[in-house]
This record gives structure tokens, sequence and C-alpha cells, in this order.
């Protein structure tokens, strides 16, 4: 049966370790569905063609329905090298055996960070909104400070550039294909046309996580630097903690820099202490070598980092923080020392688990196996754990009421999924400023004490209580990619849109407004971010490479294909 369905509906597999893209007949092509960007006529050729490249990139781990023309060309080209029925043959064996592979992350074009949320527009443009304290927007045009908000995006540029070597450098965001957000700080992963890569930092910067070598707060993007003064490059991915960057490296290993301190769990992960100016190597406690192998994903928490790997998809590594045992799972943390290094993680590998991406938050992880369950471990007193509130557990649990979940993404004592049946939005733990979205107030678990906190110390308040409003089901578009902050969390949707719902003190959610007033009243429901107000009002259009297939469609969803939305 699966053979038939993956024939007909003409399913692409896409495998990283074999590196080859395996075609498979089209004999419907009407159903091929290609997401439609609104105003389309509006898109420059450049952008279109950035982001037709980015979507062309192979993805590894799953099954993927391709909507791209130029993919579905080559596969007609190709039919002289093997029948349809060969290759349908090989597709569906290839299928088989990633069914229990974790999905691999695409690249990311959507942040947020405490104060500011960012992505890339359809027009190719990285823009960004809300707060511009230190310069946090990237925009040397703006003014700074804790007055500085900006509600239209506006976009992030390094007009006059850097030199290195005699080469000049400057900030080119059509071709961003990474970014990602700290406290205070953003960087972005730039692809240069000749294949190679770097990086490009801005805002705070008082503990170097800004890599340029110095401590200087930077309002518009500088080159991250080693400490010889070369740009570094060959970076895959991009992670950003409270204070602390760190970037998984092409050829293997994680480089970090920034705040690395062991009242926060030395998160740079070098087995030294001092904060890092510029990168320096992630190494492994067992014997002090540098991590290696290929990183397929880097989460990170508040001072907290984990990653997961292609070369072996059982292994987890993780370094930094471990209150209550966040980044050593199953092991009691007063049992054990911290020497600043990474540590292999085999909770799960040894439950027989396999696990497919993390969520980590300020004191607590959350990881989604492969079954599309969740499990979490931490604090709990704010029911972050979404199990047995009021209880801390360095032993991870199920969350109750939560399968087939497509993706998860960690706050500040709080976390946030993706439903891949419905497309629906789902979040646990602290809702003090609407981080559930759902429109409810006071529906959370809290046992501190705390005159401010909105919970109730009652079991009945702990877990998954409802969902985010207006997203998936009756007739709502639905969630394809989340960007989970401190305090706040965006969504982009199956239209290309975004909406964000939380925190919106400095107009970090994009709807051109801003709430001072505790509790928050207003923004308990997700907004829709807007580029201007006025007749008529326009709403900001993004592209991000993840659901670009369009595999959570409902053709997809009718016939339960639709396992990761996020792919």
């Amino acid at each position: 049966m699966l053979q038939r369905m993956c024939v007909r509906l003409g399913l692409t597999v896409l495998h990283k370790q074999a590196r080859a893209h395996v075609p498979t007949p089209r004999p419907f092509d009407s159903m091929r569905r290609t997401p439609t960007l609104p105003a389309s006529s509006s898109v420059p050729v450049a952008a279109r063609e950035t982001a037709a490249s980015a979507r062309d990139r192979p993805r590894e781990g799953f099954v993927s329905c391709d909507p791209s023309p130029e993919r579905h060309a080559r596969a007609v080209r190709s039919s002289t090298l093997e029948t349809h029925a060969r290759r349908a043959r090989k597709a569906l064996v290839v299928a088989l055996l990633l069914a229990r592979a974790p999905t691999a992350a695409a690249k990311k074009l959507f942040l947020t960070s405490d104060s500011a949320s960012c992505a890339l527009d359809n027009a190719g443009d990285m823009k960004c909104w809300g707060g511009n304290i230190y310069g946090a927007l990237g925009n040397p045009s703006l003014g700074t400070g804790n007055d500085a908000i900006y509600f239209e995006p506006v976009v992030v540029g390094n007009a006059n550039g850097e030199v290195i070597d005699g080469t000049a450098h400057v900030f080119n965001e059509g071709d961003v294909e990474d970014m990602a957000g700290g406290w205070l700080h953003h960087c972005a992963l730039e692809r240069e046309q000749s294949g190679g890569t770097k990086v490009w930092c801005w805002g705070y910067n008082g503990f170097g996580q800004v890599g340029d070598g110095t401590s200087s707060s930077r309002n518009f993007p500088v080159l991250v630097k080693h400490l010889n003064g070369s740009a570094l490059t060959g970076v895959s991915r991009l992670a950003l903690g409270w204070d602390t960057t760190c970037a998984a490296m092409s050829a293997g290993g994680v480089m970090c820099w920034g705040r690395n301190e062991e009242a926060w769990g030395f998160s740079c992960g070098d087995g030294t202490s001092g904060h890092k100016y510029n990168p320096v190597w992630v190494k492994m406690s067992a014997d002090g070598s540098d991590l290696q192998g290929a990183v397929r994903e880097l989460y990170v928490g508040q001072f907290s980092f984990c990653a997961l790997f292609d070369d072996d998809l059982d292994r987890m590594v993780c370094w930094g923080q471990n209150t209550m045992g966040i980044t050593n799972p199953g092991v009691d943390p007063g049992t054990t020392t911290h020497d600043g290094m990474a540590r292999e993680i085999t909770y799960f590998k040894d439950q027989g688990k396999r696990v497919k991406s993390l969520g980590l938050g300020s004191d607590h992880s959350c990881a989604l196996l492969t079954t599309g369950t969740v499990e979490c471990w931490g604090e709990n007193y704010r029911g972050q754990l979404g199990v047995n509130c009021g209880t801390a557990s360095f032993v991870p649990a199920q969350v109750p009421g939560l399968s087939r979940v497509a993706s998860i993404g960690g706050g500040n004592r709080f976390t946030c999924a993706i439903i891949s049946s419905t497309g629906e939005v789902k979040c646990w733990g602290t809702n003090d400023v609407n981080q559930h979205g759902s429109g409810i107030a006071n529906n959370h678990y809290d046992n501190t004490g705390d005159s401010l906190s909105l919970g109730v110390a009652d079991q009945a308040y702990c877990g998954v209580t409802s969902s985010v409003a207006n997203i998936g089901r009756n007739g709502n578009p639905f969630a394809r990619v989340l960007a989970v902050s401190w305090y706040h969390t965006c969504a982009t949707m199956h239209d290309f849109t975004i909406r964000c719902w939380g925190k919106n003190s400095v107009g970090q959610l994009g709807d051109h407004q801003r709430v001072t007033t505790f509790p928050q009243t207003v923004g308990r429901e997700p907004v829709t971010v807007i580029l201007s107000k006025g007749p008529p009002e326009v709403n900001f259009t993004a592209f991000d490479t993840r659901g670009a297939c369009g595999c959570c469609d409902d053709r997809m969803k009718a016939m339960n294909l639709n396992t990761d939305c996020k792919a």
C-alpha cells in the first residue's frame, strides 16, 4: 500500500548519507502542490531563485513531496536510466529504511529573541522588528536604547562591510540560509557564491557573543572571526543561547563563543573558564579531545546546548548548564561533577528510544522521539515538564495527551509543539504573559507562591490543557515552523504569513502594538505580523525552507502521510 501511495503522490525520497536524489514518477502531475506566495508577481527574480536554490538542496531522512519544477524536469529527463517501477521500488526501500529515522532539520530563515523577531521575507530581505536595545535589529540607521522600538519590520544591513586580508565582505541577506536569536543578539549564516559560508552577528556583545573579538555591542552585522582575525567559515548550523553562540561546522564538530562561567555551566564547552570573544572548539569530557561528528542539528536553552548527528542517529551530545540534569538526562546531577566539557548522552539509546529533535528551555529539556511522543525532564515548579507538576525530575517522563508531534521548541519554563495530524500548536508550562496563546488566562500550574504569577498550584492545570487559538483545525491555517523564544513564540503558516503570541512589551509580536501592563490582557491569542498598518493593511510574507514542499497539505493529512510539518 505504501508503494502505491508513493507512486501515486509522486513522493521523492532524499537521503544525505547516499548523497543522491532518487526520483520517482509523477503520473498525476496535477496532484503536485506548489505553495503559492501572496502577490507572487512582486517577488524579484533573484529572490525566487534564492528560494528555489534553498529548496533544492537535498535534505536527508524523510519522505518529501516535491513541488520543485526543476526537480520534476530532472526526474523526467532521468527516466531513461531506470524504469518507473525500479525507481518506485528503490524509493519504497529507502522510505521504509528511513521511517524510523529522525527528520533532518532544514535551514531556518526565521527567528525570535527576547525582544525581537526576524525573518527572511518573500523579496529576499532579512527584516527584524521589536526592541532595538544594543542594536539588536541590526540596522545602523536606527536609534538604540530601551525606548527604541520599531513596529514596522526593518532591513538588517551592513552597507560599509568589512575588509579582511584585502577582501571586502558585505552582508548579503539574500544569501542567508540559517539564522538564530539569543537574548539581545542575533546571527545569520550566509552562503557565498563559491559555496562557502560566513557568519554575521550583531546586538549585545558584553560577553563576546557577537564573536568579533571585542566586547563592544554592534548595531549592524559584523563577521565572526577567529583569534587570528580571519573570518569563521565552514559553518552549517547556528544556535544562540542567552549570551553564548555556537556553530556546527560542516567538517564536523562545534565551535562556541560568548559567556563562559561556572555559574552557568561553562556553556562554551571547551573545559576552560573565562568568556570567549572568538570561537573555541567544544571538547569531550571523556578525554578532552575536540567534539567530532557531522552535526544534524544544534539545540539551545538558556545556557545549555545539545547536538544530534548525521553519522550516528542514536548519538546525542550535550554541554553547558546542568540544573536538575537538563544536559545529562537519567543521571542524578548530585552524583556528578562538571568539568565544563561535553558529554555523550546514552539515556535514550539505552532505553531503546530514538530522539528526533529537542526543545531546550531555561531549566528544563524536552525530547521529541521518533514515535511522535515527547518526554521532558528538569525543573517543574511552573509545570514546564507537562507531567507531575511541582515535582522536578532528572529522569525524562512522557507528556500526556501528546501524539503525532512534528516539532518542538523550548522557551523560558514553557514548551510548544506542532501536531502533524492537525497543524495546530500546543504549549505547556508557564503562561504568565500568554505563552500558551490559547486566549485563556491563568490556565497553568505554579507552586512558587510568586505574587506576580498567574498560575495555580493545582494538578488540574498541569500539562497540555489547550491549543494555541486560531491555528490548525476548523479551517484555520496550519503551522509549519516554530520559533520559540524566552517569552514569546512565532510560527510561519502554510500561507507564508507569520503569527506570534506571548510577551509584547516592545512590539516583538509584530502587530504594531506593545503591552506594558501586567497581567497582559492583549495578545492572548496569536496576532499576524504586518509590514504596515493603514488601508490596506499589508501582512509580512515570509520565506522559509521548512514546509516549502507542501507536505502538510490537506491531501497528505487525509492519507496520514504528513509525518513532519517542518520538513
